[in-house]
């Protein structure tokens, strides 16, 4: 009675909270959005593909050496030619992707009975740090978010056992396609989603037969793989085979645990995996840790079917990593984010309904904990929206150092800018210096000496270099000082340009 009591009042109040806490992370999608920072490293690098490609190159590996699925190119390409050169152009839909995410989730959660599962697994999602982030930044990551979420309400919808009529299923297999092309991880939601409706329909009493019939799951199934082949063959054959990629993600590989220190890695990867969408404190992401693991449990106990949906993608993107064909970690598992926040939730019911059990617990003390959980959640996106870190900020530093450059001296872009400045001289010719060098060299090595050879002695010269390089400042002006004198300084938060006087 007691219980029930407690459900009943929170109820009062879920749906307000949920409509709060919707509004909240709309709110902060829009002033990172607007936050007016310029392109960097990466971004650059695939807005110039962008800008120099038709839309047939696009549909080849990218020259910059990025990559991104091809609908997410081809929309951009078209706001792009519409829009014109913004850098908000070309974060216009991951912002709309991510406004679409909050939506759709909300809709996900509110079918949900149990008032925890809905406050805690949205409210998480909506104030994660990193699905914020990505929504205001031109890299497909929101949209693999949007898509798992996109899947989730699919399969509600395919594993109820009335027929869903022509219309509705021709509409599920085009958006299957359509998940499959905008999303590389989506195949591993749609594997999982598979496997649960087979298991779904199994229970039902259906024959194979049956259940491949059934709201055209086995039409979902063969367009499903044909897509995913089409689209590995096109794009990802020749990505995943790249000894650049390899190099920079094998930290994210899950490894055979046949050493101490694959181990360590690996344990490091799945706490990673919880603490990454949110930037927990290490405590704290502990705690959220143990909880994920209790809500496995508690799902697998409970809920066979979405414990199928929730955990075999993880599975299925951990699979890939050991065979170092996908990054388990870092920004390729955020389309897992949504899942995690749902297993945090199963997992603080569970631990919620044990407890009731034992003591009494007041409903005021059952809402604290859920919006403590969102709040935990949300300290970390506040505070980068408030004090946003800026690693590159080339836009405004080639507006102001271009004034002041003298007649004839050489301008050296550094390659930790170099993407940028390609960029911005592309789209405004007015930033494209007469006289420069561009350093090739890795964007994490130092100053190159041999640039300076290019300048006699006495002669003068300016440095363009960007923060997300290393090693950093210090480092860098000690290599200038050993080659010359720093005569004149213009910074920008996260740039800075260098006159040096060669000796």
């Amino acid at each position: 009675m007691k219980n029930q009591t407690a459900e009943v009042s929170i109820a009062k109040y879920s749906k307000s909270i949920l409509l709060l806490i919707l509004v909240i992370g709309m709110l902060l999608r829009l002033v990172w959005f607007f936050n007016g920072r310029s392109l960097w490293y990466d971004e650059a690098c695939l807005a110039t593909d962008i800008v120099r490609c038709d839309f047939y190159e696009l549909l080849k590996p990218l020259v910059s050496g990025q990559s991104a699925p091809i609908p997410f190119l081809i929309i951009t390409k078209q706001l792009f030619l519409i829009l014109g050169h913004n850098d908000l152009v070309f974060r216009v839909f991951p912002l709309f992707s991510s406004l679409l995410s909050l939506l759709l989730f909300y809709r996900y959660c509110s079918f949900e009975s149990n008032d925890i599962l809905r406050i805690i697994p949205f409210g998480l999602l909506s104030l994660s740090y990193r699905a914020i982030y990505y929504g205001g930044e031109f890299k497909p990551y929101g949209v693999d978010l949007l898509v798992t979420i996109i899947l989730l309400n699919l399969y509600n919808e395919i594993r109820r056992p009335a027929d869903m009529g022509i219309a509705r299923k021709t509409g599920v297999i085009l958006a299957v396609l359509l998940c499959v092309w905008f999303s590389y991880p989506s195949i591993f939601v749609i594997f999982a989603i598979i496997i649960a409706l087979i298991f779904d329909f199994n229970r039902m009493g259906m024959d194979l037969k049956s259940i491949v019939r059934h709201n055209s799951l086995g039409l979902i199934i063969i367009f499903g793989a044909v897509s995913f082949i089409t689209e590995y063959m096109l794009v990802l054959r020749s990505t995943a085979s790249k000894s650049i990629y390899l190099d920079f993600w094998d930290p994210m590989f899950l490894k055979m645990p046949f050493s101490l220190i694959s181990v360590k890695q690996d344990t490091y990867l799945i706490y990673f995996l919880v603490q990454y969408p949110f930037q927990f404190m290490k405590i704290l992401a502990v705690v959220f840790l143990i909880v994920f693991l209790i809500g496995l449990i508690a799902v697998l106990r409970t809920k066979k079917s979405e414990f199928i949906v929730f955990v075999l993608p993880i599975i299925f993107a951990g699979f890939a990593s050991v065979l170092h064909k996908y990054g388990f970690g870092d920004r390729l598992m955020l389309f897992a984010t949504p899942l995690i926040c749902l297993l945090i939730g199963n997992g603080f019911q569970f631990v919620t309904d044990i407890i009731s059990h034992k003591i009494i617990i007041k409903p005021s003390v059952i809402v604290l904990i859920a919006l403590f959980c969102v709040l935990s959640a949300g300290m970390k996106s506040l505070d980068y929206i408030i004090s946003p870190p800026v690693i590159s900020n080339m836009r405004p530093l080639l507006e102001k150092v271009k004034p002041v450059i003298g007649n004839g001296e050489f301008v050296f872009v550094h390659g930790s800018s170099l993407p940028e400045y390609r960029f911005y001289s592309s789209v405004d010719p007015g930033l494209l210096f007469e006289n420069v060098v561009l350093d090739e060299n890795n964007p994490e090595e130092g100053i190159g000496i041999h640039l300076f050879n290019q300048i006699p002695p006495g002669g003068s010269c300016w440095l363009v270099l960007s923060k997300m390089g290393m090693p950093p400042y210090t480092e860098k002006e000690n290599q200038v000082r050993f080659l010359g004198d720093i005569t004149q300084r213009v910074e920008v938060p996260g740039s800075v340009a260098w006159q040096i006087k060669r000796r």
